[in-house]
């Protein structure tokens, strides 16, 4: 039976970084982010931009709903990485 070791990071470990997930060379990767600003996203293949999306157009206002729709997205992250951590090599 092969053991793997698996690493856990918390919300203290990924606090204001950015994640990066690279489905076609399965790796994740992150870095230090003001996470205040706005975050653009691409999906690119070959080098060719096909989807930006400015995180700033999530956002409705300042409301409650506002931020705890923010809470939700960080949860759906943390589910995401958590599902895919034992298929992804870090960079």
């Amino acid at each position: 039976m092969s053991h793997r070791r698996i690493t856990i990071l918390g919300d203290l470990v990924l606090k204001d970084k950015v994640v990066v997930y690279d489905l076609v060379r399965q790796r994740i990767g992150w870095a230090e982010y003001d996470c205040s600003q706005e975050v653009n996203v691409s999906a690119t293949r070959g080098g060719r931009s096909k989807d930006v999306i400015s995180t700033g157009q999530w956002r409705e206002s300042s409301s409650k709903s506002s931020y705890t729709s923010d809470y939700y997205y960080l949860l759906l992250l943390h589910v995401v990485f958590l599902l895919h951590l034992r298929n992804f090599r870090f960079l």
